[in-house]
């Protein structure tokens, strides 16, 4: 059996030949040992080791889905998207994850702040970007959109003073 400090020394060796490429480190994944007189030996090849990669990559995805509990989305809506679905809340909480390579909840069960404020952030920034979106497909401009903005402001000011005028006048 390999001891600990050959495994680290093998571990430490690959390592730093490979420059910690993960298809470097996964080819130099062997060892080679002498127990009791025998030579033995073990080696992953890169196609094992990508395999066995993609399956805990799987594990670590569904683990992850099961910290989405009722609780967590109910915490997420009330404090930072207000108004969102279960679907919407899992979707932007699985963005996160893939983004920070991983979700750690506070042992509370709840978000940690900063990840609960780029959540927030997030879901600005897309409405901001939509907002783009339908002002360059309706080719108005910023320019253009304050302009009509202040006609709109104008018209609904005249409109809520007639409207008091023929409230007060029925009266």
């Amino acid at each position: 059996m390999l001891g600990p400090d050959r495994a680290r020394e093998t571990t430490t060796t690959a390592m730093d030949d490979a420059g910690f490429s993960a298809r470097k480190i996964a080819d130099q994944l062997a060892f080679r040992d002498v127990v009791d007189g025998e030579t033995i030996g073990c080696r992953m090849a890169s196609v094992g080791a990508r395999q066995a990669a993609a399956e805990l990559l799987q594990l670590v995805n569904v683990a992850q889905q099961a910290m989405w509990t009722p609780e967590l989305l109910a915490d997420v809506r009330e404090r930072y998207l207000p108004g969102a679905t279960d679907a919407e809340i899992i979707e932007r909480l699985t963005r996160l994850a893939e983004r920070d390579s991983g979700l750690e909840l506070r042992t509370s069960g709840r978000l940690f702040p900063q990840d609960g404020q780029a959540l927030t952030a997030a879901a600005h920034r897309e409405k901001v970007e939509r907002v783009a979106v339908a002002l360059s497909n309706a080719r108005v401009s910023i320019t253009d959109l304050e302009s009509v903005v202040g006609d709109l402001r104008t018209i609904h000011a005249a409109t809520g003073t007639t409207r008091e005028a023929r409230v007060d006048g029925a009266g």
